[in-house]
């Protein structure tokens, strides 16, 4: 299970690290342009061209997405060992989809934080901006 929430959102990182670092300096800044210049974004279609075309990128950028990648899947899997009670006590009612309970347990950082344990809060804190919207 702990491999299928990584698997999810290091293909959701895959394109937030290429597409929010694809300004001025970013080694994939040429290759997002090359390869999904022609997407119009929303509805995961950025996501799908980055994932669908990763393997075309250079070598700078995938270098840089690995980079990225194992620096989230750090964060993320802090968080969410920190927040375990917390994701089974709130959102044990959601199959064992890691992106829905994520988003659970975001919706609740940003609704109640009080209702989170500290050490939750604390790590949370460091990956909510960067936790993707999934819809159920």
């Amino acid at each position: 299970m702990k491999s299928k929430m990584f698997f999810i959102l290091i293909n959701f990182l895959l394109f937030s690290r290429c597409s929010v670092n694809s300004s001025k300096n970013s080694p994939c800044l040429d290759d997002s342009k090359k390869y999904c210049s022609h997407v119009t974004p929303g509805a995961g279609r950025m996501r799908d061209c980055f994932i669908e075309n990763k393997k075309l990128f250079s070598i700078s950028c995938q270098h840089f997405i690995e980079e990225g990648n194992a620096i989230f899947d750090n964060q993320f899997k802090m968080a969410m060992d920190a927040c375990n009670n917390d994701q089974e006590k709130y959102c044990g009612h959601l199959k064992k989809y890691a992106a829905r309970r994520i988003n659970c347990v975001k919706r609740i950082y940003l609704e109640d934080i009080t209702k989170l344990s500290a050490s939750c809060q604390e790590q949370f804190a460091k990956i909510v901006n960067i936790v993707p919207a999934v819809y159920p």
